[in-house]
């Protein structure tokens, strides 16, 4: 089941994220819309079949 958060909903969580040592929720968001991740999820998959090989 989703559920929508309230920014302030948001803003508290990412700031508990940030406390922990995460990245917070704005951030999160940044790299998404760069694609860091992506890349960075692809790196790793071929990383890994490179182990494997």
């Amino acid at each position: 089941m989703s559920k929508d958060w309230t920014k302030e909903e948001l803003d508290q969580v990412s700031k508990a994220m940030i406390k922990n040592g995460h990245m917070g929720y704005e951030e999160l968001c940044e790299l998404l819309g760069n694609g860091v991740l992506a890349v960075e999820s692809s790196e790793l998959e071929n990383d890994s079949k490179e182990e494997q090989a």
